[in-house]
């Protein structure tokens, strides 16, 4: 490899590596709401 093709192949590590960090981010962010991971929960009405 040439260092053009290096530092391409580098670049598009680095991107790879800041989208994985943001899934990563996005899977871990709690969920507010109902939804189907919720496991039991109460909800508790005023009249």
């Amino acid at each position: 490899m040439n260092p053009q093709e290096n530092s391409e192949l580098f670049a598009l590590l680095m991107r790879q590596e800041e989208l994985l960090k943001q899934l990563v981010a996005a899977i871990n962010k709690p969920k507010l709401g109902l939804h189907s991971e919720a496991g039991s929960c109460k909800i508790y009405c005023n009249r």
